[in-house]
């Protein structure tokens, strides 16, 4: 009787140091500790994917600043030039820059003209 009690005693050592040794090996639980992984991953992407977003917004954003800048500056230095307009269906028509002096002058009015 005092042996079948220590080699129980013994039995459950074992099993005990065994899943130990697993739990510092592997984790607590090995689904659980793979499932905190893959959460933490895809956190992780969706974070780096709204960097990656918030970049190509932001080059955007100055590259059209420095586009129109460069628009402004041209003006300043040509105000008789002409301004294309370019719209989201291809066609593109010359206007007259805003201050140029053809868009100053108007024709004479007809004396019926009302205008």
């Amino acid at each position: 009787m005092e042996l079948e009690h220590d080699v129980r005693l013994l039995e459950s050592e074992k099993v005990r140091r065994q899943r130990l040794t697993d739990a510092f090996v592997y984790g607590t639980n090995p689904h659980e500790q793979m499932h905190r992984t893959n959460t933490v991953r895809l956190m992780f992407s969706i974070l780096i994917a709204a960097l990656i977003a918030a970049g190509c917004v932001g080059a955007s954003f100055i590259m059209n600043m420095l586009e129109q800048r460069q628009q402004e500056r041209e003006q300043r230095e040509n105000p008789a030039a002409v301004v294309v307009v370019d719209d989201d269906a291809g066609a593109a028509a010359a206007l007259p820059a805003p201050h140029s002096p053809a868009r100053l002058t108007t024709a004479p009015a007809a004396e019926g003209d009302l205008r």
